[in-house]
């Protein structure tokens, strides 16, 4: 690399690397007191110039599957003695290991998961449709008829009866045997320690049966 360092650069310290944010400000002081710019960087190192930018302005960290980048940048920033080389190392595994912000209590989204009875709490929006299951499996003239919920891919199917119908119901609203023991897993057609049938009121799933839980 043809470029003079800077002498009036501020001298880059990993030893002062304590997050993500402080990674990006010494590789880039790093970078500075070598005279280089991000695309010199790259095109020495091999590594591609947005790879290479995002370390610089700490959107991300060299990933440990890939233990050769870093040193690839520190050499072409002329820092290759191996002691500093370690205390860089020492540095991003130490930001790697630190914890982050704790959540300030439940998440309410599930993401790609399917809501569970437990989750019943952050179920909104479907409280009508929970009680066209509810009703009909908990009334005193229910049809004896399985339930069954369809709908499209990714419409919540899974979710209405686990976290609408189970909770809706509740143990004391449960028909069947009154000692019968809890029953919830997927895939369940008699109750536990029983031959007889499990109550037709379950909710059918396409594809999938599911017993709620009762006690």
């Amino acid at each position: 690399m043809a470029r003079q360092s800077l002498p009036d650069a501020e001298v880059p310290d990993p030893g002062r690397i304590n997050s993500q944010q402080d990674f990006g400000r010494e590789l880039t002081l790093a970078r500075q007191q070598a005279g280089l710019t991000i695309r010199d960087v790259a095109k020495t190192s091999g590594i591609p110039v947005s790879t290479v930018g995002d370390y610089f302005a700490a959107r991300h960290l060299p990933p440990a599957r890939q233990p050769e980048l870093l040193p690839s940048i520190l050499a072409v920033c002329q820092i290759t003695e191996p002691g500093q080389v370690a205390h860089w190392l020492d540095a991003l595994n130490r930001v790697r290991r630190a914890p982050g912000r704790p959540p300030a209590g439940p998440a309410p989204y599930r993401g790609l998961a399917s809501f569970q009875p437990e989750d019943a709490a952050w179920f909104f929006g479907r409280e009508e449709l929970a009680l066209h299951l509810v009703r009909p499996a908990t009334g005193p003239s229910a049809p004896g008829l399985p339930l069954a919920v369809a709908g499209p891919s990714g419409s919540g199917k899974s979710s209405l009866p686990r976290a609408g119908l189970v909770p809706g119901c509740g143990p004391a609203r449960l028909p069947g045997r009154a000692a019968a023991r809890r029953c919830g897993r997927a895939g369940a057609t008699r109750w536990p320690g029983s031959r007889s049938p499990a109550p037709k009121w379950r909710a059918y799933v396409p594809g999938r049966h599911y017993a709620p839980p009762c006690r």
